[in-house]
């Protein structure tokens, strides 16, 4: 609640006076291109930045509060503490011991192989043919 008063804010400020120093129209980008800064001209990308945070400040900073509102519902979207769905707790995780989860069962073998009488042949188990 506390971020969203600030941005309500500063946004109230940003209308209330009026823009601030985005009033006054950026000068030509051909004039500015040729205008020399630090002995070079001025690149593509410092003309859009000045265009941008003077003269469209407002219409930017729009953009990123609906891009703001778009992030938030999404995730809130996606966030859903429905009933039916399983969640993790990480508490009961860390709390589990081993004796908890794994549990050792102590049996006795079954023998082996079965005996055959001496004087029977072992039978091989054979399936019925399709006719």
């Amino acid at each position: 609640m506390l971020v969203g008063g600030i941005i309500v804010l500063e946004m109230a400020l940003v209308l209330w006076h009026g823009y601030g120093g985005t009033t006054t129209p950026l000068h030509d980008a051909v004039t500015q291109a040729a205008a020399v800064t630090n002995g070079e001209p001025m690149s593509n990308t410092r003309l859009i930045g000045k265009v941008i945070y003077t003269d469209y400040i407002f219409a930017f900073e729009v953009a990123g509060l609906v891009l703001l509102v778009a992030i938030i519902a999404a995730i809130s979207l996606t966030v859903s503490h429905a009933k039916d769905s399983k969640r993790q707790v990480i508490s009961d995780q860390l709390k589990v011991r081993r004796e908890d989860r794994v549990r050792l069962v102590k049996m006795k073998s079954e023998g082996g192989e079965p005996e055959v009488a001496a004087d029977q042949p072992p039978t091989i188990p054979t399936t019925p043919t399709a006719k």
